[in-house]
Order: C-alpha cells, then structure tokens, then sequence
C-alpha cells in the first residue's frame, strides 16, 4: 500500500508538471480539474459503504490527447478514517457518433484483506437523446468476475450559469467476489449471475464564477433482483438493500 500512494504522488506530481510546461506545437496539451463531494455515505454500484456521519470524497483528474487519469478517495467522517483511494486511467476515442473508452482501475482498499484491479471497456452513443451507454468491467484480481452497467443521462441548460444532470442505470454482476458475499454465514462466497442494482441520480450545477461550479446532488440505488437484495441486505452498512443519498459537490477547472 505504501508503495502504492508513493506511485500515486509521483504521478499527480508528474501530470501538474505537464499542466504548468508552457505549450508549444508539439509539447503535450493537458487539462484538468479537481473536486470535493460531500456526501451523507458513500455508495457503489449499489453497496452502501459509508458510515452514518458522512463521508468526503476528493478527486483530481488531468487529461489530454484522448488519455485521462484520475484520482479518487474516500474519507468515512465517521470512523475518522481514509479508507479508500482509486486510480483510473482512461483511453477515450470517438468515431462515427460512437465513443469508445478502455481502462484500468487499481482499487487501494485500506482495512480490506487485498487491494483488488479491474480492466473495462466502453461504448456510449454520442449527440443522442438520454446518451445510452454501455461499459463491461472485468476484476482480474480479487474478484474474478465481471460487472456490466447500462446507462442513460440527459444533461438540461436552466440557463448560462445553471445546468441539470440527470441520470439512470441498471446493472448485471457475473460472479464478481466484490459484488457478491456469505449469505449464509457458512464461510462460502454465494456466487450469482443477474441483475444487481437500478440508480436514478440528480445533480444541480451551477457555476458560481468562471471554473467554479457547486453541484447538489442526489440519488437512490435499490436492487433488482432476489440474489442482489440479498447480498445487499447483508453488504450495506445500513442493513437494507436500497439507498437514498446526496450531498453537495465543489469542482474547479484548470
């Protein structure tokens, strides 16, 4: 772990120095922004993870020439803890009205037995109503299964300072060990195949000044199947199977 955010620091260290190079013709052009959400628990792919104080979410993200990095973590108010930190790097190209992305995400996972990877590739349809998209992520370490979520957005102008972002999507697990637990309490991992969680998500962005925008937000996630409530209902730090959460988001772009 150590040696991870040691990698991690030299790499945010790396990617500002492109950020601050000036540009030349040839030199490599990047962008970023970086941003805080504060949430009341932190959830993902529909498995409640947060404590019941909140949790504090920053995030950084530097891209260019159709290559993206991001770096994500999450703080748990109530345990006073940092408890997870995720390294996303991203290939996106568009052709034809399709965009195509494939990654790598390295899931540091403090507490957890094992840190855990994953490998995904997506397709959306660009410059289309509700913008479907479709992403396949394979767990090629602790996991050793695969998560697959479809999903739909709709981005609203309220006018040149204010935006809603709304957004659904529903998901498969394929006998992944993270989306998956003992049920049964007989020491085995009770492994499924079929729907897992349904999402429904709101965001209010408004930009207070040029590059600044502060975005409420809020969602419900709840499972769509017998074998998912059942995992979730053992998995979800609140006992149940669905979710409603929110909080508020600072971002800045640079």
């Amino acid at each position: 772990m150590k040696i991870f955010k040691v990698m991690i620091f030299g790499l945010l260290v790396f990617t500002m120095g492109l950020v601050s190079t000036p540009k030349t013709a040839s030199a490599f052009e990047a962008e970023g922004d970086a941003s805080v959400d504060v949430l009341s628990t932190y959830v993902w792919r529909g498995q409640n993870l947060g404590g019941n104080e909140g949790v504090v979410q920053p995030s950084m993200t530097i891209s260019g020439d159709n290559l993206s990095v991001n770096l994500w973590a999450n703080y748990d108010e109530e345990e006073h803890e940092h408890n997870e930190t995720d390294l996303t790097i991203n290939y996106n190209r568009s052709m034809e009205g399709y965009s195509f992305d494939m990654g790598f995400i390295y899931y540091a996972l403090e507490g957890a037995d094992n840190d855990t990877k994953e490998i995904y590739l997506g397709v959306a349809l660009e410059d289309r109503p509700l913008s479907p998209s479709l992403t396949y992520y394979l767990d090629i370490d602790e996991g050793s299964g695969s998560f697959v979520v479809l999903a739909i957005g709709q981005s609203l102008v309220v006018n040149d300072k204010a935006g809603l972002d709304l957004g659904a999507s529903i998901s498969m697990n394929f006998e992944n060990d993270m989306m998956q637990t003992d049920i049964n309490l007989d020491g085995n991992i009770d492994e499924f195949n079929g729907l897992y969680n349904a999402e429904f998500s709101a965001a209010f962005n408004y930009e207070v000044v040029d590059g600044i925008t502060v975005s409420p937000k809020i969602a419900y996630s709840f499972a769509v199947s017998n074998e998912a409530q059942d995992t979730l209902d053992v998995v979800n730090s609140n006992g149940e199977s669905d979710v409603l959460y929110g909080g508020v988001g600072v971002s800045v772009s640079f």
